[in-house]
């Protein structure tokens, strides 16, 4: 992803994205689904084994927030940037970059436990002359040199680097190389720096579109280089980001999203094969009780490949006479239309309404391309049984500070 205040549409995607709004002339009916599930199914595992929040946009609120919803036991990862913006001085990290690593490592040690592992992603604004190879790339060896720096002092903070992506989004940010350029880089790093780079997975193709995914993955692969896939889901069909994990899983390699928008790309991934997801911005309630959930089983699932939309239920661990229920969609891509719940053996309560055996959420979006009707939406419903009567989950609230009230603040 972008830096946040450097956020546009991809203009090469431009001919992509004109066929798919042009597809708005000629829109399909609203495809509805149904997520059809018996409370008691034993359900099957499809869950995701390493979950991570994100520093790459660097804010303590992101993680902070990420935590409190998912629980600090369930944050194994943390996205940890090495920035090209600034020169190294004699072989170590200038005082400006020094900075920004400090500021990163607080809040990995302020809001982590201390074995929560590192992700290493680029994140440069402006590149630093010192790395331009001058012909439309980075210079691999001094790239490289970047990534061992910063790997070193990593580890000097007492934190272990899981997995490398040497370029981010270089669909897109080409200015990084093309995957020659990738692959130049990957050959430093285990060559000159095999030793120091040993156990540390290498990750590919990192690409913002996720159609392209798979030629940048290949590519590498046939390398030799990768032990990790990787895409984000910001452009391109449903089908490649399914088939892209799939590809990843069937090779043995580990499939990673390290940039999730959406708990919908969870749910999809958890489906065809991702063993790690890390969350873009903050991870809130439906992103947070999706990971806890997510480890136990899964009793439905229902996607929606023409509107990039997906829904599911999970049983988590020890929940009793409780279920979840999800539905998510693609940040940029979805098109409205209808997910209805429905538990065919006993009539439940869902978020309070019932009893009952139905239930229907909607998700937003059109088919255009990153328009305002796109909303990102994503949601979770509790769904119990039982003899009490529920609370629905509706009307007004307030919060008040009891310590405060009847003081005049």
């Amino acid at each position: 992803m972008l830096r946040p205040e450097t956020q546009k549409t991809p203009l090469r995607y431009s001919v992509a994205l004109l066929l798919f709004t042009l597809a708005s002339a000629f829109p399909s009916p609203a495809q509805d689904r149904d997520v059809v599930f018996e409370t008691t199914d034993p359900g099957e595992a499809k869950s995701i084994a390493t979950w991570g929040l994100d520093t790459a946009w660097l804010s303590e609120v992101n993680v902070r927030r990420g935590v409190v919803f998912m629980g600090q036991p369930q944050v194994d990862v943390i996205r940890f940037s090495f920035t090209g913006d600034w020169p190294l001085v004699g072989g170590t990290l200038g005082t400006e970059a020094q900075a920004e690593f400090d500021q990163r490592m607080a809040i990995v040690d302020n809001w982590t436990e201390s074995d929560t592992a590192l992700y290493f992603n680029n994140d440069t604004g402006t590149l630093d002359s010192s790395f331009d190879n001058g012909d439309g790339g980075v210079n691999a060896a001094a790239w490289a040199e970047l990534i061992d720096v910063t790997r070193q002092k990593c580890e000097d903070a007492g934190r272990k680097v899981l997995s490398v992506s040497p370029m981010n989004e270089p669909d897109y940010a080409t200015w990084q190389g093309d995957v020659n350029r990738f692959g130049d880089v990957c050959w430093q790093l285990r060559n000159t720096y095999g030793a120091d780079f040993a156990g540390i997975r290498l990750m590919g193709g990192n690409t913002l579109n996720n159609d392209q995914a798979a030629a940048w993955y290949d590519t590498l692969n046939g390398f030799g280089y990768l032990e990790e896939g990787n895409t984000h889901q910001l452009a391109g069909s449903f089908d490649t980001y399914a088939a892209f994990y799939d590809t990843v899983q069937a090779n043995g390699d580990v499939g990673c999203n390290d940039e999730l928008h959406n708990v919908a790309e969870a749910m999809i991934g958890a489906e065809h094969g991702m063993d790690a997801a890390i969350w873009w911005g903050s991870a809130e309630r439906a992103r947070g009780e999706f990971v806890q959930a997510s480890d136990g089983d899964r009793l439905a699932y229902a996607e929606n490949r023409p509107y990039w939309t997906a829904a599911s239920v999970y049983r988590a661990p020890g929940a009793g006479n409780a279920l979840k229920g999800f539905v998510g969609e693609s940040e940029r891509q979805s098109v409205a239309h209808n997910y209805q719940f429905i538990a065919k053996d006993r009539p439940v309560f869902f978020d309070g309404h019932g009893p009952q055996h139905t239930y229907e959420l909607s998700t937003s979006g059109d088919w255009s391309y990153w328009s305002t009707a796109h909303k990102n939406a994503e949601r979770v419903v509790n769904i119990t049984w039982g003899d009490d009567v529920q609370p629905a989950i509706d009307g007004t609230y307030y919060r008040v500070n009891l310590r405060l009230a009847g003081k005049g603040i």
